[in-house]
């Protein structure tokens, strides 16, 4: 009898799952070292070293969490902030995918069913933005993973996708 599930390790040694959407806290700490001149994290110089193995988007969302980072606490003007963000896209072949609608009735379906926090907010869109454009999320937040397994269930943490 034919096998119809496979997990996200059998789908993308098949090479039937490449495409992985970083998660603003998987790349926050690349451009906070940056600005503070200090080595690159392990999780970047990973993403960095099997880029070749992976398609890795972010949206425009990740963006703009990033530059208020980078603008409010690390004093980066608008120029460096977007220096920055195409050096981050380039140097891990990124493709920045634009977010045009927020899913807000899916959004209020899954906090009515789970506990969650103010800040759990923004996860939760890009959760449900890596949902609606079938992509594998990559996020260093476990509560995140946990939590909303049973909405979409294409969601590693850095340990797991190291196994991959």
């Amino acid at each position: 009898m034919p096998k119809f599930y496979y997990s996200i390790k059998q789908l993308i040694a098949m090479e039937m799952l490449r495409d992985i959407y970083l998660d603003t806290n998987m790349v926050l700490p690349y451009f906070v070292n940056l600005t503070q001149n200090r080595p690159q994290p392990k999780v970047f110089n990973y993403l960095y070293n099997v880029k070749k193995r992976f398609h890795y988007f972010v949206s425009n969302l990740t963006k703009v969490e990033v530059f208020r980072k980078l603008h409010s606490e690390h004093n980066t003007d608008e120029k460096e902030c977007y220096q920055l963000w195409n050096l981050f896209k380039e140097a891990l072949s990124i493709t920045e995918l634009e977010m045009e609608e927020v899913y807000l009735e899916e959004m209020a379906k899954l906090v009515a069913q789970q506990p969650s926090t103010r800040g759990m907010i923004i996860n939760i869109i890009h959760l449900l933005f890596a949902k609606h454009n079938n992509l594998i999320v990559l996020t260093g937040d476990k509560p995140l993973k946990d939590r909303f397994k049973v909405f979409y269930n294409n969601v590693l943490d850095y340990d797991e996708f190291k196994k991959l």
